[in-house]
Protein backbone atom coordinates (compact mmCIF):
# COMPACT_ATOMS: atom_id res chain seq x y z
CA UNK A 1 0.00 0.00 0.00
CA UNK A 2 1.17 3.79 -0.94
CA UNK A 3 0.15 6.47 0.55
CA UNK A 4 -0.80 8.13 -2.85
CA UNK A 5 -2.80 5.18 -3.69
CA UNK A 6 -6.74 5.42 -3.54
CA UNK A 7 -8.34 2.54 -2.03
CA UNK A 8 -11.39 0.91 -2.91
CA UNK A 9 -13.40 -1.46 -1.13
CA UNK A 10 -12.79 -4.14 -3.71
CA UNK A 11 -9.14 -3.43 -3.88
CA UNK A 12 -8.38 -3.75 -0.70
CA UNK A 13 -10.56 -6.67 -0.06
CA UNK A 14 -8.62 -8.47 -2.89
CA UNK A 15 -5.12 -7.31 -1.07
CA UNK A 16 -5.89 -8.08 2.33
CA UNK A 17 -7.62 -11.72 1.32
CA UNK A 18 -4.03 -12.27 -0.11
CA UNK A 19 -1.94 -11.38 2.77
CA UNK A 20 -4.05 -13.30 5.38
CA UNK A 21 -3.22 -16.51 3.02
CA UNK A 22 0.58 -15.67 3.31
CA UNK A 23 -0.16 -15.69 7.09
CA UNK A 24 -1.68 -19.16 6.31
CA UNK A 25 -5.11 -18.25 7.84
CA UNK A 26 -7.88 -20.03 7.10
CA UNK A 27 -10.99 -17.82 6.25
CA UNK A 28 -8.98 -15.04 4.72
CA UNK A 29 -11.41 -13.39 2.69
CA UNK A 30 -14.34 -13.85 5.10
CA UNK A 31 -11.73 -12.17 7.78
CA UNK A 32 -10.90 -9.43 5.27
CA UNK A 33 -14.63 -8.26 4.77
CA UNK A 34 -15.72 -8.55 8.52
CA UNK A 35 -13.12 -6.25 9.28
CA UNK A 36 -13.51 -3.65 6.35
CA UNK A 37 -17.10 -3.52 6.70
CA UNK A 38 -16.79 -3.11 10.86
CA UNK A 39 -14.62 -0.30 9.58
CA UNK A 40 -17.47 1.22 7.40
CA UNK A 41 -20.11 0.31 9.37
CA UNK A 42 -22.22 -1.47 7.15
CA UNK A 43 -23.03 -5.22 5.87
CA UNK A 44 -20.87 -7.70 4.42
CA UNK A 45 -22.42 -7.15 0.99
CA UNK A 46 -22.87 -3.79 0.98
CA UNK A 47 -18.81 -3.57 0.66
CA UNK A 48 -19.82 -4.77 -3.36
CA UNK A 49 -22.45 -2.86 -3.54
CA UNK A 50 -20.10 0.33 -3.85
CA UNK A 51 -17.30 -1.50 -4.11
CA UNK A 52 -15.90 1.42 -6.97
CA UNK A 53 -15.89 4.55 -3.89
CA UNK A 54 -12.72 5.65 -2.39
CA UNK A 55 -12.06 5.26 0.94
CA UNK A 56 -11.18 8.28 3.24
CA UNK A 57 -6.99 8.29 4.57
CA UNK A 58 -8.56 7.61 7.98
CA UNK A 59 -10.34 4.31 7.30
CA UNK A 60 -8.08 2.96 5.05
CA UNK A 61 -5.77 3.27 8.18
CA UNK A 62 -7.95 2.55 10.67
CA UNK A 63 -8.35 -0.53 8.73
CA UNK A 64 -4.31 -1.31 8.32
CA UNK A 65 -4.57 -1.26 12.15
CA UNK A 66 -7.11 -4.06 12.40
CA UNK A 67 -5.38 -6.26 9.60
CA UNK A 68 -1.81 -6.01 11.32
CA UNK A 69 -3.77 -7.34 14.32
CA UNK A 70 -5.45 -10.41 12.72
CA UNK A 71 -1.89 -11.34 10.66
CA UNK A 72 -0.23 -11.23 14.15
CA UNK A 73 -3.12 -13.76 15.42
CA UNK A 74 -5.71 -11.81 17.52
CA UNK A 75 -9.16 -12.99 16.77
CA UNK A 76 -11.51 -11.17 14.24
CA UNK A 77 -14.36 -11.27 17.34
CA UNK A 78 -11.45 -9.71 19.75
CA UNK A 79 -10.52 -6.58 17.32
CA UNK A 80 -14.37 -5.82 16.07
CA UNK A 81 -15.26 -6.58 19.87
CA UNK A 82 -18.36 -8.31 17.44
CA UNK A 83 -19.46 -11.85 17.04
CA UNK A 84 -22.66 -13.17 14.75
CA UNK A 85 -24.54 -15.93 16.68
CA UNK A 86 -27.66 -17.12 15.43
CA UNK A 87 -28.21 -14.46 13.33
CA UNK A 88 -27.88 -11.93 16.43
CA UNK A 89 -25.36 -9.41 16.95
CA UNK A 90 -23.34 -10.58 20.32
CA UNK A 91 -20.73 -7.93 21.81
CA UNK A 92 -17.78 -9.42 22.66
CA UNK A 93 -15.88 -7.39 25.75
CA UNK A 94 -12.56 -8.29 26.89
CA UNK A 95 -11.68 -11.24 29.30
CA UNK A 96 -14.67 -13.15 27.95
CA UNK A 97 -14.98 -16.58 25.83
CA UNK A 98 -15.40 -15.91 22.57
CA UNK A 99 -19.23 -17.72 21.32
CA UNK A 100 -18.49 -20.80 18.69
CA UNK A 101 -20.46 -21.79 15.90
CA UNK A 102 -21.02 -24.85 16.65
CA UNK A 103 -23.15 -23.98 19.97
CA UNK A 104 -25.55 -22.86 17.86
CA UNK A 105 -26.78 -26.62 17.84
CA UNK A 106 -27.84 -26.37 21.23
CA UNK A 107 -30.20 -23.79 21.18
CA UNK A 108 -32.06 -25.42 18.28
CA UNK A 109 -32.23 -28.18 20.93
CA UNK A 110 -33.46 -25.90 23.64
CA UNK A 111 -36.04 -24.11 21.30
CA UNK A 112 -37.31 -27.30 20.79
CA UNK A 113 -38.15 -28.00 24.40
CA UNK A 114 -39.77 -24.61 25.00
CA UNK A 115 -43.62 -24.44 25.04
CA UNK A 116 -45.40 -22.17 22.31
CA UNK A 117 -48.11 -21.55 25.42
CA UNK A 118 -47.75 -21.54 28.91
CA UNK A 119 -49.45 -20.04 32.20
CA UNK A 120 -47.03 -18.55 34.39
CA UNK A 121 -43.71 -18.14 34.66
CA UNK A 122 -41.43 -20.42 32.44
CA UNK A 123 -37.87 -20.76 34.46
CA UNK A 124 -34.53 -21.56 33.52
CA UNK A 125 -30.74 -21.28 34.01
CA UNK A 126 -27.55 -21.12 32.03
CA UNK A 127 -24.09 -22.07 33.41
CA UNK A 128 -21.20 -21.15 32.63
CA UNK A 129 -22.70 -18.41 31.08
CA UNK A 130 -19.94 -16.14 29.30
CA UNK A 131 -21.09 -13.43 27.04
CA UNK A 132 -25.08 -14.64 27.46
CA UNK A 133 -25.62 -15.62 24.35
CA UNK A 134 -27.65 -18.92 25.39
CA UNK A 135 -30.06 -17.31 27.28
CA UNK A 136 -29.80 -14.23 25.84
CA UNK A 137 -30.64 -15.84 22.10
CA UNK A 138 -33.02 -17.81 23.50
CA UNK A 139 -34.94 -15.33 25.15
CA UNK A 140 -35.19 -13.60 21.62
CA UNK A 141 -36.94 -16.30 19.96
CA UNK A 142 -38.83 -17.12 22.98
CA UNK A 143 -42.41 -16.43 24.01
CA UNK A 144 -42.45 -13.83 27.02
CA UNK A 145 -43.24 -16.37 29.52
CA UNK A 146 -39.74 -17.59 29.54
CA UNK A 147 -37.34 -16.34 32.14
CA UNK A 148 -33.44 -17.34 32.37
CA UNK A 149 -30.91 -17.08 34.99
CA UNK A 150 -27.51 -16.62 34.04
CA UNK A 151 -24.28 -17.78 35.86
CA UNK A 152 -20.61 -17.20 35.67
CA UNK A 153 -18.17 -16.98 38.21
CA UNK A 154 -16.79 -13.91 36.14
CA UNK A 155 -17.48 -10.67 36.26
CA UNK A 156 -16.67 -9.89 33.19
CA UNK A 157 -18.81 -12.80 31.88
CA UNK A 158 -21.91 -11.33 33.74
CA UNK A 159 -21.24 -7.82 32.70
CA UNK A 160 -20.70 -8.96 28.94
CA UNK A 161 -24.06 -11.11 29.45
CA UNK A 162 -26.02 -8.21 30.72
CA UNK A 163 -24.74 -5.48 27.52
CA UNK A 164 -26.14 -8.39 25.18
CA UNK A 165 -29.49 -8.98 27.25
CA UNK A 166 -29.79 -4.75 26.70
CA UNK A 167 -28.83 -4.74 23.13
CA UNK A 168 -31.78 -7.41 22.22
CA UNK A 169 -33.81 -6.22 24.62
CA UNK A 170 -34.30 -9.15 27.35
CA UNK A 171 -32.93 -7.62 30.04
CA UNK A 172 -36.11 -7.50 32.16
CA UNK A 173 -36.13 -11.55 31.72
CA UNK A 174 -32.85 -12.57 32.33
CA UNK A 175 -31.26 -12.35 36.28
CA UNK A 176 -27.39 -12.63 35.84
CA UNK A 177 -25.84 -13.98 38.83
CA UNK A 178 -21.87 -13.63 39.41
CA UNK A 179 -21.36 -17.22 41.22
CA UNK A 180 -19.47 -20.07 41.06
CA UNK A 181 -22.28 -23.01 39.32
CA UNK A 182 -21.86 -25.02 42.52
CA UNK A 183 -22.72 -22.62 45.19
CA UNK A 184 -25.53 -21.18 43.45
CA UNK A 185 -27.11 -24.70 42.40
CA UNK A 186 -27.20 -26.50 45.33
CA UNK A 187 -29.34 -23.72 46.62
CA UNK A 188 -31.99 -23.76 44.22
CA UNK A 189 -33.27 -27.52 43.80
CA UNK A 190 -36.18 -27.83 42.21
CA UNK A 191 -36.53 -24.79 40.32
CA UNK A 192 -36.06 -25.27 36.68
CA UNK A 193 -37.81 -26.64 33.26
CA UNK A 194 -34.65 -25.95 31.64
CA UNK A 195 -30.48 -26.18 32.38
CA UNK A 196 -28.27 -25.41 29.74
CA UNK A 197 -24.22 -25.39 29.86
CA UNK A 198 -21.27 -25.01 27.34
CA UNK A 199 -18.39 -25.54 30.49
CA UNK A 200 -15.05 -25.53 29.88
CA UNK A 201 -13.78 -29.20 28.32
CA UNK A 202 -10.61 -29.09 27.14
CA UNK A 203 -7.70 -31.15 29.03
CA UNK A 204 -5.15 -29.31 30.97
CA UNK A 205 -2.65 -30.90 28.97
CA UNK A 206 -3.90 -30.14 26.15
CA UNK A 207 -4.30 -26.64 26.68
CA UNK A 208 -0.46 -25.77 25.19
CA UNK A 209 -0.91 -27.60 21.73
CA UNK A 210 -4.71 -25.31 21.36
CA UNK A 211 -4.33 -23.02 18.53
CA UNK A 212 -2.50 -19.11 19.70
CA UNK A 213 -5.58 -17.40 18.82
CA UNK A 214 -7.27 -19.29 20.98
CA UNK A 215 -4.46 -19.87 23.76
CA UNK A 216 -3.71 -16.53 24.41
CA UNK A 217 -7.29 -14.50 23.55
CA UNK A 218 -9.83 -17.25 25.21
CA UNK A 219 -9.92 -17.01 29.07
CA UNK A 220 -8.12 -19.73 30.63
CA UNK A 221 -11.25 -20.52 33.35
CA UNK A 222 -13.31 -20.86 29.87
CA UNK A 223 -11.09 -23.46 28.71
CA UNK A 224 -9.83 -25.90 31.26
CA UNK A 225 -11.63 -28.52 31.88
CA UNK A 226 -9.29 -30.54 34.06
CA UNK A 227 -6.91 -33.36 33.95
CA UNK A 228 -9.97 -35.28 31.92
CA UNK A 229 -11.52 -32.61 31.00
CA UNK A 230 -14.62 -33.52 32.83
CA UNK A 231 -14.05 -31.66 36.26
CA UNK A 232 -17.13 -29.18 35.50
CA UNK A 233 -19.54 -31.77 34.29
CA UNK A 234 -18.67 -33.86 37.66
CA UNK A 235 -19.64 -31.45 39.44
CA UNK A 236 -22.60 -30.33 37.56
CA UNK A 237 -24.62 -32.91 36.93
CA UNK A 238 -25.88 -33.92 40.15
CA UNK A 239 -26.57 -30.43 41.03
CA UNK A 240 -28.25 -30.00 37.35
CA UNK A 241 -30.45 -32.97 38.24
CA UNK A 242 -31.56 -31.27 41.69
CA UNK A 243 -32.11 -28.11 40.38
CA UNK A 244 -34.58 -29.53 38.00
CA UNK A 245 -38.23 -30.10 38.17
CA UNK A 246 -39.44 -33.52 37.67
CA UNK A 247 -39.70 -33.82 33.65
CA UNK A 248 -36.89 -31.00 33.26
CA UNK A 249 -34.13 -31.13 30.63
CA UNK A 250 -30.38 -30.26 30.98
CA UNK A 251 -28.52 -29.35 27.38
CA UNK A 252 -24.78 -29.60 27.24
CA UNK A 253 -22.06 -28.69 24.82
CA UNK A 254 -20.12 -31.26 24.71
CA UNK A 255 -16.76 -32.80 22.39
CA UNK A 256 -15.66 -35.98 21.43
CA UNK A 257 -13.13 -35.86 24.14
CA UNK A 258 -15.39 -35.72 26.78
CA UNK A 259 -18.11 -37.59 25.31
CA UNK A 260 -17.67 -41.41 26.84
CA UNK A 261 -16.71 -39.48 29.98
CA UNK A 262 -20.20 -37.59 30.61
CA UNK A 263 -22.07 -40.35 29.95
CA UNK A 264 -20.33 -42.46 32.26
CA UNK A 265 -21.28 -39.68 35.07
CA UNK A 266 -24.85 -39.89 33.87
CA UNK A 267 -25.33 -43.35 33.77
CA UNK A 268 -24.55 -42.91 37.71
CA UNK A 269 -27.01 -40.17 38.09
CA UNK A 270 -30.60 -40.21 37.98
CA UNK A 271 -31.29 -38.92 35.16
CA UNK A 272 -33.69 -41.17 32.48
CA UNK A 273 -33.31 -40.41 28.83
CA UNK A 274 -30.12 -39.07 27.49
CA UNK A 275 -29.37 -38.61 23.46
CA UNK A 276 -26.75 -37.04 21.91
CA UNK A 277 -26.73 -35.05 18.52
CA UNK A 278 -23.37 -34.45 16.22
CA UNK A 279 -22.56 -31.55 14.61
CA UNK A 280 -22.27 -31.15 11.01
CA UNK A 281 -18.16 -32.38 11.12
CA UNK A 282 -19.83 -35.77 12.84
CA UNK A 283 -18.33 -34.95 16.42
CA UNK A 284 -20.41 -35.30 19.75
CA UNK A 285 -21.97 -32.12 20.30
CA UNK A 286 -25.13 -31.49 22.34
CA UNK A 287 -26.10 -34.24 25.22
CA UNK A 288 -29.99 -34.10 26.39
CA UNK A 289 -30.61 -35.53 29.19
CA UNK A 290 -34.07 -35.18 31.19
CA UNK A 291 -35.43 -35.78 34.82
CA UNK A 292 -38.39 -38.32 35.06
CA UNK A 293 -41.40 -36.91 35.44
Amino acid sequence: MTETKRWTPIDLLKTTAAFFESKGLENARVDAEILLSHVLQCRRIELYAGFERALETAEVNRYREMVRARAKGEPVQRITGEAEFYGLGMTIQPGVFIPRPETELLIDEARNLIPAEWEGEWRACDVCTGTGIIPVTLLSKSPAFVRFDAVDASEEAIENAGVNAERHGVLDRLERIHSPLGVYLRDHRDTYRLLTANPPYVMTKEIATLAAEVREYDPALALDGGADGLDVYRELIPLAYDALLPGGALLLEISDGVSAGIRSILGESAFGETRVRKDYGGHDRVLLAKKEA
